[in-house]
């Protein structure tokens, strides 16, 4: 089929919001065959940059669309808009802050016979051809754009593609495979049309998922027929003669009012019944209708009132049926009884008493029997207890040993299958429950000591004034603890009285890192302005923290600054540069491991980085093998590390799980300290000098003497 028959469906969506920046733009025209197509994501925080790239490509896009509708040679008119948006993105990227790691794009045009498209990042840019064999052929142009943008070039490489009959063009981020396969996504393309095929895709997506998208669809055109004219006259005839036809498949036999008054309108309605001369018989003709129409309403309404009186009879016999059937049966089961006990007065005095005997005999029997039984399996059940008991005292004093030959891995084995075995039973004797719980209690103290689990209790040692708002972050490069609350105000540990109290209001509002070494202290605000404290004043500096999508923590070493980006899994740093700090470079250069979602950073030579679900360690950029001890539970939600030069041990923090855990720096672990109080906590910090370690709340401070560092 030629390319010039083809006619094309094509339908978009894009999420809700003005400010959202996931867009799907489709300008088309009913009389032009030419489409402008264009897809747009932007991860992370929204940001004045990333608003102005979307109005860029969206006005680009726009004034593209007007040129086409004009003549001229389209792919040149496409070529010159590349280029002149390469140049305002570039101008863009050179003013405002532009991660390319969050940048996902594709644009385009599509006429009667080819299909331009251009891009950058990991959107899915799919295009499905139907072969001669009735088979789709798959084509990933997505994979074919460059994963990151360059800003010098954003839009460098054009993909091109000829229309065939049942080909599919569509561009949208990637789904999960968890909500949709895309053996599903694929089938939904070809069965549907664009508008419908769009709308089912988006009810397997999450409400939050931002989900953009364009479909386009080359179809081939059928016969479309204007409908046929119909002789009016003719058509009254064909509707009368269906009408008959339908009465009488339906047995319109039985006489009914209908019947009767139709036959006198049809006479009535023959020629010769209009005119001025049938005054009265057009009266008649009106009179004789209404009242049929009447006499109808009425024939109807007492059929329903019968047939509702026969249902009403119908259900009350049944009642009267069931209600005398049940007292039959009872009758006759009380005549059974009194012919029995009849018969039974008319025995001899000596037969009754037999059958009496008997009778006692029979139950005495029957419930002697029923105590052989519940004696015996209680029996057995206390005897299957007493064994469980055993087992599970025998499997602890094994665990016992392990441990002090130092083999840990087994004494949790035998730890755990005593555990096990105290919880298949449930005595009702409460020596053996009393054993039990007994049991229970000396397995939990050795398993959390095999585990280096100690439990301990938090100290109170201040709050905060609720002024001030709630601890946004806390310092933890010094012995003396500080934090910052929403409201700017700086909390520290007095040591003469091991109190937290109020130390200056610093004026630096919603804080989201704080550091405070022996010389500087440095505080990063929610839009990344990096302030220092200078004869007691707050002041902003320069740094290259405004150019980072986020910052989640900074850290201190050799005077140079290390700032953490979560977004982009990165750490930049920062030389000192007059007053302030320079723009930065890419400290990490080589990982296996994803970094982005990374919560905390520590320094003693080596970097750690705090993933919610591990710990990792560079040295000079690069990636180091590292791997901890087994911990049980895992890690699945750990918030913050801490670790100096000095110190031999890393310390993590899990408030989901209630515990702090120390490792050494080989990756064993130390020690667990487990208490309820951590639950609530964000932040902590060490004094290994003093043997302490603060723990901070939203809204109060603890202090607990942890063991590993008592001699």
């Amino acid at each position: 089929m030629k390319n010039s028959e083809l006619f094309f469906k094509a339908s978009s969506t894009s999420p809700p919001g003005e400010n959202r920046l996931t867009r799907a733009i489709l300008l088309q025209s009913r009389s032009h065959p030419v489409r402008v197509f264009g897809v747009m994501r932007f991860l992370g925080k929204a940001t004045k940059g990333k608003a102005a790239v979307v109005k860029a490509i969206e006005d680009a896009l726009q004034q593209f669309f007007d040129d086409l509708l004009l003549e001229g040679n389209r792919m040149r008119k496409f070529e010159h808009m590349l280029g002149e948006l390469n140049k305002q993105i570039q101008d863009i990227a050179s003013t405002q802050t532009l991660p390319s790691a969050d940048t996902d794009m594709v644009i385009g045009f599509s006429d009667e016979g080819q299909v331009f498209a251009t891009g950058t990042g990991r959107l899915q840019a799919l295009f499905m051809h139907k072969t001669a064999a009735e088979r789709y052929t798959l084509y990933e142009l997505g994979q074919q754009f460059p994963e990151l943008p360059e800003w010098t070039k954003c839009f460098s490489v054009i993909l091109d593609g000829e229309w065939h009959a049942s080909d599919i063009f569509y561009i949208a981020p990637r789904i999960p495979i968890r909500y949709l396969s895309n053996e599903s996504l694929q089938e939904t393309l070809v069965t549907l049309q664009p508008a419908g095929a769009l709308k089912r895709i988006e009810q397997f997506l999450p409400a939050t998922m931002d989900f953009g998208s364009i479909c386009l669809k080359a179809l081939q055109p059928t016969a479309i027929h204007s409908p046929k004219k119909l002789n009016p006259i003719a058509s009254i005839k064909e509707l009368a003669g269906t009408k008959e036809t339908t009465a009488g498949l339906l047995g319109e036999t039985s006489l009914r009012p209908s019947v009767l008054y139709t036959a006198l309108l049809e006479m009535l309605k023959k020629p010769g019944t209009s005119g001025p001369s049938a005054i009265l018989r057009r009266g008649v003709f009106l009179a004789t209708k209404g009242i049929g129409f009447f006499i109808s309403i009425l024939f109807e309404t007492i059929k329903v009132l019968v047939g509702v009186a026969e249902s009403m009879g119908k259900w009350a016999f049944r009642q009267y049926t069931k209600r005398h059937s049940h007292k039959a049966r009872i009758d006759k089961t009380k005549a059974r009884i009194q012919d029995t006990a009849r018969a039974i007065r008319h025995m001899p005095v000596s037969t009754r008493y037999a059958i009496a005997t008997f009778l006692i005999l029979i139950i005495a029997a029957s419930f002697g029997f029923r105590m052989k039984a519940n004696n015996a399996a209680r029996f057995a059940e206390r005897e299957r207890i007493q064994t469980q008991l055993t087992f599970a005292r025998e499997r602890m004093q094994s665990a016992e040993a392990s441990l002090i030959y130092g083999d840990d891995n087994q004494a949790n084995t035998l730890l755990t299958e005593a555990l096990l075995a105290l919880d298949g039973i449930s005595p009702a004797d409460e020596s053996l429950q009393s054993e039990k719980n007994e049991l229970e209690g000396r397995l939990r103290n050795i398993s959390n000591s095999a585990k280096g689990i100690t439990t301990i209790e938090l100290a109170a040692i201040g709050s905060l004034d609720a002024a001030h708002g709630l601890v946004r972050a806390i310092a933890t490069q010094t012995g003396t603890p500080s934090v910052i609350t929403a409201s700017g105000a700086v909390y520290a540990l007095n040591s003469l009285n091991d109190r937290f109290e109020l130390q200056y209001e610093s004026t630096i509002p919603n804080a989201v890192s704080f550091l405070e070494s022996t010389s500087d202290v440095l505080i990063i605000d929610d839009t990344q302005q990096l302030y220092m404290r200078v004869n007691d004043t707050t002041i902003p500096i320069t740094s290259g923290t405004n150019r980072l999508p986020s910052a989640d923590g900074m850290e201190l070493y050799g005077d140079n600054l290390y700032v953490l980006t979560s977004e982009q899994g990165q750490i930049y740093k920062m030389r000192p540069q007059g007053n302030g700090y320079e723009a930065g470079t890419l400290w990490i250069t080589s990982s296996t491991t994803e970094t982005r979602g990374a919560v905390s950073l520590a320094i003693d030579s080596d970097i750690y980085v705090l993933m919610p679900n591990e710990l990792l360690r560079f040295r000079s950029g690069r990636e180091q093998g590292f791997e901890t001890e087994t911990l049980d539970p895992p890690l699945t939600a750990a918030v913050q590390v801490w670790t100096n030069i000095d110190s031999s041990y890393l310390y993590v923090l899990e408030p989901s799980e209630k515990r702090i855990i120390v490792f050494n720096k080989d990756g064993s672990i130390e020690r667990q300290y487990v208490s309820d109080a951590l639950e609530g906590a964000i932040g902590f910090s060490v004094n290994e000098s003093r043997a302490r370690m603060y723990v901070t709340t939203e809204t109060d401070f603890f202090q607990f003497t942890p063991e590993h560092l008592v001699p």
